[in-house]
């Protein structure tokens, strides 16, 4: 009885659903849903995720170097593994971007061939670019910049241990956070294009991991442990503390394309905010890894990376949230018949009696159906899913249980 009521419900569901997608608006808030991207066959440190300054082209988005990996398509969701050379990659635009390891080493045509240009810098944090042929990194007690597109890097002494990120809002503001130092989070001001960096007094009583230098404005947000934020809107001039009391674990990453941010860190922990860091929800990760890197690619693309190879992707402005693939303990889930014309099953089995979610999305996001939202028996289940009143395409269902979520795709056709 149950299933029928869930395969009833589809129809006026379906309906609502495509009605909504011919209205989206033309920006949302960006991490209201978030997408585990299909990273099979690829294995690279969670750190290395680019953050391109202008977009082009999605397809160029990357992410890894061991080897290193890029998306294939509009949505961010497929990731193909190219080959060598290893290192952590930059990219200032699609086409042009670095590689620093024990050498400098740069790209102009997307990956496709490299050049070697000299020894690199040591560095310890993610890079960031000022300009298209000035590059910044830092770590312990230095920040390191090049302003011939890798070819030299000068070295300059910050009275500071561990510097731990970098962000520049144009080719001469920028700001470096790091350790507890004297009292306070270590937080370093450049006006001149790093030629003199000077300390802020921001009394930041936790260490300060991340930090994000919005362009076209004086505002800066940073984060560090125990969920503290802090933000200037005056060029540096004074901090306050926001997102007060929203986490309590350690962030690690903080992104913005201009009114809309992300924060990311242990949990794992989501923050999401639409109007410049004011108020911020905090969204539940499709994923138990904890997350290292956000970027944003404008208002509706971001990717997020984090331990054991995870990459979460939202590439419709939030509209849904999808799981991650099951582990061998988890969720087991076939669709069949697939491609379905008519009808479909979906069948799963639970290890131990729980609730479950079934949840239908299409390819924009949107919620077509919610299928199932009961609670079952362990053992295996098959739900009879109606496909007859779906348009032809591909859709997405993700499976939640008490302990675990799953997700997968399938195709209708008429």
């Amino acid at each position: 009885m149950k299933h029928l009521i869930a395969v009833l419900s589809i129809l006026t569901l379906a309906a609502t659903a495509r009605a909504q997608t011919q209205q989206q608006p033309d920006s949302v808030p960006p991490t209201q849903g978030w997408v585990q991207a299909d990273t099979t066959g690829i294995s690279f440190d969670p750190s290395y995720l680019i953050d391109l300054n202008t977009l082009p082209s999605i397809e160029t988005a990357r992410a890894g170097s061991v080897p290193m990996a890029w998306s294939i398509n509009s949505n961010l969701l497929k990731w193909q593994p190219a080959p060598p050379p290893k290192g952590e990659p930059w990219f200032w635009s699609s086409s042009y971007g670095f590689i620093l390891s024990n050498y400098t080493i740069r790209t102009t045509d997307a990956g496709r061939t490299w050049d070697t240009l000299g020894h690199g810098p040591q560095y310890t944090a993610p890079g960031c670019f000022a300009a298209p042929s000035t590059l910044f990194t830092c770590g312990s007690n230095f920040i390191s910049r090049t302003t011939d597109s890798g070819t030299t890097w000068s070295e300059q002494q910050i009275n500071s241990p561990d510097l731990n990120a970098i962000s520049f809002s144009n080719a001469r503001e920028g700001y470096a956070v790091g350790a507890v130092y004297l009292g306070s989070a270590a937080c370093f001001q450049t006006t001149d294009g790093g030629d003199h960096w000077n300390r802020l007094e921001i009394l930041a009583p936790y260490p300060l991991t991340g930090v994000f230098a919005i362009a076209g404005t004086r505002e800066a947000v940073a984060v560090g442990y125990n969920g503290y934020v802090t933000r200037t809107r005056n060029g540096g001039a004074s901090w306050d503390t926001i997102a007060k009391g929203l986490t309590k674990h350690d962030l690690r990453s903080v992104a913005f394309k201009g009114q809309y941010g992300i924060i990311v860190g242990e949990g794992p922990t989501i923050l999401a905010t639409s109007d410049w860091g004011e108020t911020w929800v905090n969204q539940k990760p499709p994923t138990t890894s904890d997350l290292d890197r956000v970027v944003m690619y404008d208002s509706l693309h971001a990717v997020a990376t984090g331990e054991k190879g995870t990459i979460l992707v939202t590439a419709n402005g939030g509209l849904s949230w999808v799981g991650p693939p099951p582990s061998q303990d988890s969720l087991s889930v076939q669709v069949f018949p697939n491609p379905a014309s008519g009808q479909t099953q979906i069948s799963y089995s639970l290890l131990k009696p729980q609730h479950v979610t079934l949840t239908i999305f299409d390819v924009s996001g949107v919620a077509v159906a919610t299928v199932l939202n009961y609670s079952y028996q362990a053992g295996p289940e098959t739900v009879p899913l109606n496909t007859s009143v779906l348009a032809a395409g591909t859709y997405f269902y993700r499976l939640q249980s008490e302990e675990y979520s799953t997700q997968g795709s399938f195709t209708v056709i008429h």
